[in-house]
């Protein structure tokens, strides 16, 4: 609980970016609805829930056609009834008390509440500070956790020796692409890593092309397959591994693949880009004897390289 409390501390202001972020869709906002208890005229909505087992395969093509893989699960199937339910019951081109209730749950994210009601005609939800919790991180908060002692100082450094070993020795500037790449690596969030990530980057003074950030990321996500295991907070040679294996995946990445320009005068923002040799639009360039594709960071391609220098250069 102590790292825990840390952690929500320490990125607060990126905790509640992706709240909003994910409160900006009409469907999360009903996701948040169907965790919270709903009463109707102060008696359970258990009207709202009561769908049948036949009609579930008609709601999920209506309501939620790409999780209709999850049909059995009983949270997936409160979500499509209480679609249902406001959808037959309200106005469905006016959901502005949707944007009401997610007002209200950011209002309550930076309050020390631990409960608040939200009562909208014969509708009383009540939403608590766990549930919104499972609604922010649906996967577990050990991954926050993760992230958190993966790049903290002090004590808390010898409980993720590998990974925070990573962090260390790392530039300050690429220190912030590190934890960019952690949140995307690690899955931090139920929804929305990637757009979280690229809002951290950007308030860490760089200045960044949202797609050439998608492959930076991707990189990491298309490479052999690190994923993450709750594991890693208790087994040491697990740590240790994932922190190897990144290491390899960090150095291959800059500054073959991408490179950071430096910014000019106090005020300039940090660059990243594409490496000239490592970029998709550079990986590959033609051999002029054969006409085949080579790889340009290849003994061949580099030497194709160097003649074409040469003979536009003399």
């Amino acid at each position: 609980m102590e790292y825990l409390n840390a952690a929500l501390e320490k990125y607060q202001d990126l905790i509640k970016y992706n709240l909003e972020l994910n409160l900006s869709d009409n469907l999360k906002k009903i996701f948040l609805f169907s965790l919270c208890k709903i009463s109707i005229n102060n008696e359970e909505g258990v009207e709202i829930f009561n769908c049948h087992w036949d009609q579930y395969p008609e709601l999920f093509r209506k309501y939620d056609r790409l999780n209709i893989e999850k049909i059995s699960n009983s949270l997936y199937q409160r979500r499509v009834c209480l679609k249902k339910y406001i959808d037959e019951t309200y106005n469905n081109s006016d959901l502005t008390f949707l944007d009401e209730f997610a007002n209200e749950v950011i209002s309550f994210f930076d309050s020390e509440k631990n409960e608040i009601n939200f009562i909208y005609e014969d509708l009383n939800i009540t939403i608590t500070k766990e549930i919104l919790k499972s609604f922010i991180f649906g996967k577990g908060t050990e991954r926050l956790i993760v992230l958190y002692l993966s790049t903290c100082e002090g004590l808390q450094s010898d409980i993720l020796p590998g990974l925070n070993k990573v962090y260390k020795n790392l530039d300050p500037h690429e220190k912030c692409l590190f934890e960019s790449v952690l949140i995307v690596r690690l899955q931090v969030f139920s929804d929305g890593n990637h757009r979280s990530s690229y809002w951290f980057i950007k308030k860490c003074n760089f200045e960044i092309k949202e797609e050439i950030f998608h492959d930076f990321t991707n990189n990491f996500l298309g490479n052999e397959t690190l994923d993450y295991s709750e594991e890693i907070l208790d087994d040491p040679n697990i740590n240790i591994l994932y922190a190897e294996k990144f290491t390899l995946f960090w150095n291959n990445l800059i500054p073959n693949k991408f490179i950071v320009k430096r910014p000019e005068g106090e005020n300039g923002k940090f660059l990243l880009q594409k490496s000239l040799f490592g970029g998709s639009g550079f990986k590959y360039i033609t051999n002029p004897e054969t006409g085949r594709k080579v790889i340009t960071i290849g003994k061949l391609g580099k030497k194709i390289i160097k003649n074409y220098i040469i003979y536009n250069t003399t």
